[in-house]
């Protein structure tokens, strides 16, 4: 929704509490909306994402004595390019802060954390081996063609797909490269398959000044997808991961028909948290405290190779917006888990309870009773669950969570995973394999979908207050399958309502934990579905509306 300088001045006076006037653009017809939040003490972030000193940006538009005047009225000011931060320290009294751009990960994440694979575009070149990918603005001196050109004359078995807006001039420039295929313009959301299709991203921009001040976000959507990327040389992407940067033509050919290596799990990791646009909302929100204290609890069953990024996601996210207490509970571990959940205790100071059964229902169950927050009454404690195959990039699922849970008193818990049943199977649908993962008009409306069946426990979030009004987790159900949702049950038994929203901030792996367990318990996965989905059928027979809730 775009607002006149008028309307959002209007606005301000209505602002909540804690929030944040962010001028991304020094236009003077701004300064009103600066001035008004300056009057509601309401703080005034401005975000220089641009050189608007040069003409091609700032046009006739642009006034120094603007950006001086916006400069000295915010309260923070952040750079997206340590090229624009030198730039704006010059007109800032206090510190100028860096924080580049990033992208949407949960859009652009890497096909471990999907869970399906995504669909070949249907204008992918046939039988195409090895892609390389371009896509965004094709006007302008900045994007070096002869780049793309010399990559393409050395390549030959490589298919260059070029995304974006391509004129008759455009063209024709490139009507001699068999290999180049210029595929015109797409919608945002349709980038992710041909991101995961590509073999390697490109970045041909033109070396120089300009190109110093750009934080370019297709870099990093590249990134995400775990594609390693050629780009010209700059010193705002020298040290990324999945960078190999090139000086001129040659070089950046030579680079574009390498086999190079795709980013480490661990630099996926970092990137994913590093540069996500939850953690640049994190940053724009530092001084915002939340008002619930948290509890992650995460289960570990033979998971010692990758229980720590899970802990220490959580931790770097979450620990500085409010207090919060992890608590991992190692469900009769065979492997490394122990020593590993040890290391972490001594480090981060994590509470760690071991427990003899494999169970979940057992495991969280010993998760709830370890709880210790002196001070914080139940109803101002939020309860996270979460699998160790999971991975946090932001604090947003906290904020939103809290925001939810605040405006309605009578919510049991919000998942971020949930299903609907079948009369004849023990699933029908789950939210996974729907548009927009199960968003709808409702979602659009309230900002969650109230019409689901059943809450996932991985990224479910529950009040301890509603915990305490349920019998917890029925250990019947074991080792998984259907505890998650007899939960999900006993909290609309207790009286309270159960809520789906795709929060941010949050990833998962799919099945990597709960595949384990099957596979040393020996157990078919449909088999168990069966058998502890005719023990939950026959629990709550008395209660059909709950069946067929959503």
């Amino acid at each position: 929704m775009q607002l006149s300088p008028a309307v959002a001045t209007n606005l301000v006076p209505s602002l909540s509490r804690g929030a944040r006037v962010i001028i991304e653009v020094p236009h003077r017809d701004v300064i009103p909306v600066v001035e008004a939040a300056r009057r509601h003490k309401t703080q005034v972030v401005v975000e220089i994402l641009d050189d608007w000193f040069d003409k091609a940006l700032g046009g006739d538009w642009f006034n120094k004595a603007d950006l001086v005047r916006i400069l000295n009225s915010a309260d923070r000011v952040v750079a997206t390019a340590l090229a624009l931060q030198r730039q704006a320290q010059a007109y800032f009294a206090g510190q100028v802060e860096y924080l580049p751009n990033a992208a949407n990960e949960l859009e652009f994440r890497p096909a471990a954390f999907r869970e399906a694979e995504l669909a070949l575009p249907g204008d992918w070149p046939p039988g195409a081996s090895r892609v390389a990918l371009y896509f965004g603005s094709l006007y302008g001196s900045w994007l070096r063609w002869d780049f793309i050109h010399e990559a393409a004359k050395v390549c030959p078995d490589t298919e260059f797909v070029i995304i974006g807006d391509a004129s008759q001039q455009v063209k024709d420039m490139n009507k001699d490269f068999r290999n180049v295929h210029l595929i015109g313009l797409k919608q945002h959301s349709e980038l992710t398959a041909y991101v995961q299709a590509a073999t390697v991203g490109l970045l041909p921009f033109a070396p120089g000044p300009l190109l110093e001040t750009i934080s370019p976000v297709k870099v990093f959507e590249y990134g995400f997808a775990g594609l390693p990327v050629v780009a010209t040389f700059s010193e705002e992407l020298k040290g990324l991961p999945f960078i190999h940067q090139a000086k001129d033509a040659h070089q950046f050919a030579s680079l574009a028909c390498s086999e190079l290596p795709a980013p480490s799990s661990d630099d996926l990791s970092t990137t994913l948290q590093q540069y996500s646009w939850g953690r640049v909302a994190d940053a724009m929100m530092q001084d915002h405290k939340l008002q619930h204290a948290f509890v992650v609890i995460i289960l570990c069953h033979n998971n010692g190779d990758f229980i720590g990024r899970m802990v220490r996601s959580a931790l770097k996210h979450g620990a500085t917006k409010t207090t919060m207490q992890v608590i991992v509970v190692d469900t009769a571990s065979t492997d490394e888990s122990p020593q590993v959940l040890a290391d972490l205790k001594a480090e981060l100071g994590i509470t760690v309870v071991q427990i003899d059964s494999p169970g979940c229902s057992a495991g969280r169950n010993a998760g709830l009773a370890a709880i210790n927050l002196p001070g914080f009454v139940p109803s101002r404690v939020l309860v996270s669950f979460f699998d160790s195959d999971m991975l946090i990039t932001s604090a947003s699922w906290m904020y939103e969570t809290e925001a939810i849970h605040l405006s309605n008193p009578r919510l049991g818990a919000i998942g971020w995973a949930a299903g609907w049943f079948n009369p004849d199977l023990p699933y029908d649908t789950v939210v996974y394999g729907l548009p927009r993962r199960g968003a709808n008009s409702e979602t659009d409306k309230l900002g969650f979908r109230v019409s689901v069946g059943y809450l996932g426990s991985g990224g479910m979030v529950a009040k301890l207050s509603a915990l305490m009004d349920t019998p917890g987790f029925d250990e019947r159900f074991f080792p998984a399958g259907f505890e998650d949702t007899d939960l999900s049950f006993a909290l609309r038994e207790a009286g309270y309502f159960i809520a789906y929203r795709e929060f941010g901030g949050v990833l998962h792996e799919a099945h990597k934990t709960t595949a384990r367990i099957h596979s040393e318990a020996k157990l078919d996965y449909d088999d168990l579905l069966r058998k502890n989905g005719k023990l939950f059928r026959s629990k709550w027979k008395n209660r059909p509306q709950y069946f067929s809730a959503g």
